[in-house]
């Protein structure tokens, strides 16, 4: 799929906003002085008159993000979620932005694999309606009137001279439709082809009246098989319009419906319908609701008379506002920049996006678990109405480190619901859910998120479920047959996440699943949160099958053998689940342990088969008691036997009223009285088992306990997007013992800044598993926050800082969410908290919750506490002294009284009050460390070893212009805790320097520059150990190259382009120095052996080519090059990540073509094409001007409008009086300016400025105007 263009974090859209924005804005600018000291970066936000809906900016990263990121005229976890779409045609790097104008039409969802009903006003003849979006697409002018809101976006389609104004309902999209000019118009309704998350296959509409049109549309989400049965849904809509509509048109199956002539119904593939008015009046105005469903067309019908029998647009638009106003309210907050505020209530805004209600207003839903095309019903209140809705939405993976504590603290009822609908889909399919979509299981990502989520919500009171039904399911989903059995994204497999090696050898094995120890670590999280839960409520007993063996006295086939019996899937599950006998009438099957077990009941179930059922039998037990079972259930349902404990080492069932051919079960259970708590509990140290003392990580091992080797702590190898330094810190229900492992609390400390020192230069962004710290996907999303769990909470308060300013602090286009995965609101609720101060490291799991403290950005926030779950009213933060400076917490209050520590808990928050923190510039190191945050572990008190010397290796001197230069550092003592060192280079008095940079791992770069650095060595832990060495650079002039792709005049063309967004110049976007990895590329439209080309209008000489891939799933792989010369140069191996690079022969040309041959995927191109050429000396410097001084003149000029290839590295400033040239006064290459003493008074000079690279000196300026001294 084609990547996304480059935007260089473009500014805000300038957004039509209401008068209050207006004069709000006036006000920034009048008191702008006085709000620069607390916030010298931004204006001070002005205090909120209650309409949090302006301070929400849906553009927000949006050029960047994935199809359904950016929302506009939606409600609060609304179904529907009504917006423009710019691109279609995959969900990822699609969507609505702002670097794309052409409108493809307004679609009503916007989800987690479910989209469809896409509508498009037009004017004017028939527009093509065979080609999909791109035939009706309408040019956007984003800046000009366009309004994007919480509940509302009005633009104008610049193609058919159409406002266009939406807003919804929860189930109801609303349109209004303000004609220019008076003649024709069509509005369609597309329901073929690629939108977004889904795919839509086929379709049915009906013309009703001359006012309505009904129907269905037939689609799969992307991401699924075609013939993927069970993931095709049906998405039925009721339109109406407010004019009658003269006739209805359509097509399908490739073609206009009886040639293009009016119609009363449409159906086929990719299909789409048409509602003309013949004629319009200029100004007038079309109204158009569109209800929706997923339960049937009586369901559509009723949503759409439920929540919108009327047509007043602009009542429903504000009643959107005041909900959207109230959600949002529901946590205020006063100080902080007007943009850290415009970021909050954005972050605020895709939290409340985030999650789909799909049931019917009247609690109607979708049961399609396992593809079973049922409709259920909701359970209703005293009102009649639904208590709770069923959603949909992408995974809850690691939410309960942002989701769910939002939720948690501003809408405990939507928390509640969502755990009810998690409850009803256990009941219905048999399995919790990861990720629902349209009613069945998606599967998306891995271990059971959903345990974190539940028992998350118990914690913090929110209580008015099933609890034991909710424990039953998470025990399920935590055993053999549950989520633990599943790989991420594996519907139909089981025994693919790593289970039954989890259970038997205490984690899950390299080579096993692709992702063990990842898995691992979430397993033992999830234990931790189950094991707590179990211990509150009482639990005991576990179902002991999963660690027994079984045996049956026949088996039809190997489908049906006796393992399946004891397998935990769920009765529907769309594989094998029971043992069937081969025709016996008193079929046995008997389950053995190695160790004796104390039974307490024994649970059947029948097979699905109403042709052979068991009907009744007997329980037979080692110790040669036997139980009689009576009346099993024929439909599959449980039946439970209970008796008094007996230890025993086996139990063999044999039926005694069978009857049919295949007697068997779908499943035998067998409980024990194991205590629960226990039990999870000591699953839970899991993680110990693949933490390696020698290398201090997390990591890999076999099954026979080898570790894995060759081991890169920075490699995604094993783990589940992330690696072992994002890993490794996944330990947060016991971060003490990690820190005693490790060496202690300071030395865990010194190891965890490291990472973060390490990632500060990428802003703490990485690709999916890349970099030592990623807040741009959900591994390592604690991490900064870990420092209070060992006494640093000061470091915890400076990177929480760093990171909600580098990585979630933009309000720009392409910025603001870390770029990857904000995955429906998880990185706003994590922006959101940052902001607040607040965070949940152990993520709601222990019995009595806790919050950790860091530094809110604002000077008050007061949070809405709700009465049906919370004591008090509400909670509030106040900061004393607070600002971009003062991050630093010196001390605090809860409540009135001295607060010592770096956390309280959550039946304080609960109770109401207030937390005030006072602020300084210097860490009180100190504050927060007289009682730790909880962890499973105690301190053991260790102390680490610290570096007490280094000693550098590494040349002395640098002549080769290109090639890296590698430093080392070795340190002593041998046994010191942490080992790194942190390099840099300065000039050799400590100041800074432009002659080279170092990286990480002591790779020295030059800068085409000459002259003496000094590399220095510094130990990354709490010591104080450094050393440095004196470095030489004398680059060789003959090996100086320069990228000529970058030169004055170069063309790039190509064979094709994808698109307006991926054009043959991105190749070479990198010259603005930006890094080539975050740039655009340029795509192919699809075309074999696609070819980019650079064309020079002068020859140029050169010998490398340095080609880099896209970073999609289209890769090259390899090509040609030819030069203008006609020579050619084969290539090969193009990696799929990172630069391949071709030497050559010297050649001189003036054009090169890449050919791709041999590429894969659909769009192959380039991210960037670099020529290295011998450059030539830097032109004259222009605009060239001097002021006379006393005694002297100060020369200013601007440099050369080409270098020549090559850095300047200097300029000569020359004087001239009467002509003749003076001594030269020489500056480096970043000055501007030049001052000249020693000049006599009242006598005429002039000036040139010349200026000179390793290539040489170029040529003379010419002359200023003369000047006389004083």
């Amino acid at each position: 799929m084609p990547g996304r263009p480059r935007t260089g974090q473009t500014a805000r859209p300038r957004i039509v906003r209401h008068l209050t924005v207006l004069l709000s804005a006036l006000l920034l600018v009048l008191g702008a002085a006085n709000a620069g000291a607390a916030h010298p970066a931004d204006a001070a936000a002005e205090p909120t008159d209650g309409d949090y809906v302006d301070r929400v900016n849906p553009w927000v990263e949006s050029d960047i993000a994935r199809y359904f990121f950016f929302q506009s005229a939606s409600r609060p976890f609304g179904m529907v979620k009504l917006r423009p779409d710019t691109s279609t045609h995959s969900s990822r790097d699609t969507g609505y932005r702002h670097n794309e104008n052409q409108v493809k039409g307004f679609s009503h969802l916007h989800d987690w694999r479910l989209s469809g009903v896409q509508v498009m006003p037009t004017t004017g003849g028939d527009v093509p309606k065979l080609e999909g979006d791109k035939g009706w697409q309408s040019h956007v002018d984003h800046d000009n009137g366009e309004v994007a809101e919480p509940g509302y976006h009005k633009l104008h389609l610049d193609r058919y001279g159409v406002d266009a104004e939406l807003t919804s309902t929860d189930r109801v999209g609303m349109h209004r439709y303000t004609y220019d000019k008076g003649g024709s118009s069509e509005i369609l309704v597309n329901l073929g082809g690629h939108l977004g998350e889904a795919i839509m296959e086929r379709a049915h509409v009906t013309r009703s009246s001359d006012r309505r049109i009904a129907g269905y549309v037939v689609q799969h989400g992307e991401g699924f098989d075609a013939d993927d049965a069970e993931h095709k849904v049906k998405l039925y809509f009721d339109i109406r319009f407010d004019k009658p509509f003269d006739s209805l048109r359509g097509w399908a199956d490739g073609e206009l419906a009886d040639g293009g002539k009016p119609v009363d119904k449409v159906s086929g593939k990719d299909a789409g319908a048409s509602v003309r008015y013949d004629s319009l009046r200029a100004g007038e105005q079309v109204q158009m609701k569109v209800g929706l469903s997923l339960t049937g067309a009586e369901g559509a019908k009723k949503n759409l008379q439920t929540e919108l029998s009327g047509w007043d647009f602009d009542a429903v638009k504000a009643d959107a506002r005041a909900q959207w106003n109230e959600m949002l309210g529901r946590i205020d907050v006063g100080g902080g920049s007007a943009q850290q505020q415009e970021k909050f209530y954005t972050d605020l805004f895709h939290v409340l996006c985030g999650r789909s209600m799909i049931s019917d207003a009247d609690g109607a839903y979708l049961d399609n678990t396992w593809g079973r095309d049922r409709i259920g019903r909701l359970p209703t209140g005293r009102d009649g109405k639904p208590e709770f809705a069923m959603y949909n939405y992408d995974a809850l993976w690691l939410t309960q480190w942002n989701l769910n504590s939002v939720l948690g603290l501003a809408y405990p009822e939507i928390y509640s619901g969502l755990v009810k609908s998690q409850l009803q889909m256990y009941e219905d399919g048999g399995l919790l859910p990861r990720g629902p979509v349209a009613g069945n299981y998606s599967m998306v990502m891995s271990g059971s998120p959903v345990t974190s989520f539940i028992t998350g919500a118990y914690n913090k009171g929110i209580r008015d479920f099933d609890t034991d039904l909710a424990y039953e399911a998470m025990m399920d989903a935590q055993s053999v047959g549950g989520l633990y059995d599943k790989a991420w994204f594996d519907y139909d497999g089981w025994g693919t996440g790593g289970n039954r090696e989890y259970l038997d050898l205490g984690y899950v094995p390299d080579g096993t699943t692709g992702q063990g120890a990842g898995q691992a670590l979430e397993y033992a999280n999830q234990d931790f949160s189950l094991a707590q839960f179990a211990g509150r409520l009482g639990k005991r007993g576990i179902n002991a099958t999963q660690y027994a063996k079984a045996t049956a006295s026949s088996e039809l086939d190997k489908e049906h053998g006796a393992g399946h019996a004891i397998d935990g899937r769920p009765q529907r599950a769309p594989t094998d689940v029971e043992w069937a006998s081969a025709g016996e009438k008193q079929p046995w099957i008997e389950l053995t342990w190695d160790k004796p077990r104390t039974l307490h009941q024994v649970v059947l179930s029948d097979r699905a088969d109403k042709d052979s059922n068991v009907r009744s039998g007997t329980l037979e037990f080692s110790d040669g008691s036997r139980v009689s079972v009576d009346d099993i259930p024929a439909d599959g349902s449980r039946k439970s036997v209970r008796f008094d404990k007996r230890k025993v080492t086996s139990v063999k069932f044999t039926a005694t009223g069978g009857e049919g051919t295949d007697v068997g079960l779908n499943e035998i259970e067998a409980w024990d009285d194991t205590d629960t708590r226990a039990y999870l509990k000591d699953r839970s140290r899991n993680w110990r088992n693949l933490y390696d003392e020698e290398t201090g990580f997390i990591r890999p091992r076999d099954a026979d306990g080898g570790w894995r080797a060759p081991f890169d702590p920075l490699a995604p190898d094993d783990f589940v997007e992330a690696n072992s330094w994002q890993a490794t810190w996944f330990t947060t229900h016991d971060v003490m013992g990690l820190a005693n492992l490790t060496g202690g609390e300071t030395a865990y400390a010194d190891k965890l800044n490291y990472a973060f020192t390490a990632a500060e230069k990428d802003r703490f962004i990485g690709t999916y598993g890349e970099g030592h710290v990623s807040y741009g996907n959900q591994p390592g999303l604690e991490m900064a926050h870990l420092f209070n769990y060992v006494g640093k909470p000061w470091l915890s308060q400076y990177w929480v800082r760093k990171v909600k300013e580098k990585t979630y602090g933009s309000t720009a286009t392409d910025d603001g969410y870390g770029h990857h995965d904000e995955d429906q609101g998880q990185m706003g609720a994590l922006s959101a908290l940052m902001g607040m101060g607040l965070f949940e490291v152990t993520g709601g799991s222990l019995q009595k919750p806790v919050y950790d403290i860091t530094s809110p950005v604002f000077d008050e926030i007061t949070i809405k506490l709700d009465p049906r779950y919370n004591e008090g009213k509400q909670f509030r933060i106040v900061t004393h002294g607070n600002s971009d400076e003062n991050k630093y917490i010196q001390r605090a209050k809860l409540d009135g009284r001295r607060l010592d520590d770096a956390w309280f808990r959550h039946d304080q928050l609960a109770d109401g009050g207030t937390l005030e923190l006072w602020m300084g510039d210097e860490p009180n190191k100190d504050w927060g460390t007289k009682q730790l945050p909880p962890s499973e572990s105690k301190s053991e008190g260790r102390t680490p070893a610290f570096v007490r010397d280094i000693s550098i290796e590494g040349p002395a001197k640098v002549d080769e212009p290109y090639g890296d230069s590698r430093f080392k550092a070795a340190v002593a003592p041998e046994d010191a805790s942490f080992k790194e060192v942190l390099w840099k280079v300065t000039e050799p008095d400590g100041s800074p320097t432009d002659k080279a940079e170092i990286g990480l791992d002591g790779t020295l770069t030059v800068n085409h520059r000459d002259g003496r650095v000094r590399v220095t060595a510094v130990s990354a832990d709490s010591g104080d150990a450094t050393a440095s060495k004196l470095v030489d650079i004398g680059l060789d002039p003959a090996e100086l190259r320069g990228n000529a792709a970058c030169w004055p005049g170069v063309k790039a063309t190509a064979s094709s382009v994808f698109g307006d967004d991926y054009p043959a110049g991105n190749v070479h976007d990198s010259c603005d120095g930006s890094d080539a990895a975050d740039g655009a590329d340029w795509a192919s439209d699809g075309e074999l052996n696609p070819w980019v080309q650079l064309d020079w209008p002068e020859k140029i000489t050169a010998d490398r080519i340095v080609l880099s891939d896209r970073t999609t799933q289209d890769d090259a792989n390899g090509g040609v090059l030819t030069f203008s010369d006609g020579s050619e140069v084969k290539v090969e191996d193009i990696p799929a990540k990172g630069p391949k690079t071709v030497e050559f022969p010297q050649k001189t040309f003036d054009r090169v073509r890449f050919q791709v041959e041999g590429g894969t995927g659909s769009n192959n191109g380039l991210l960037e094409f670099e020529v290295d050429a011998v450059p030539s000396v830097p032109e004259a410097p222009v605009a060239v001007g001097a002021e006379a001084e006393k005694g002297g003149a100060t020369v200013r000029w601007k440099p050369p409008a080409f270098d020549g290839g090559a850095p300047v590295t200097g300029y000569l400033v020359r004087p001239y009086r009467d002509g003749k040239p003076l001594d030269p006064v020489r500056v480096d290459g970043a000055a501007r300016k030049a001052e000249l003493n020693g000049l006599d008074a009242g006598e005429p000079y002039t000036f040139t400025v010349t200026a000179e690279s390793m290539a040489g000196r170029g040529p003379r300026s010419a002359e200023s105007d003369p000047v006389r001294p004083g």
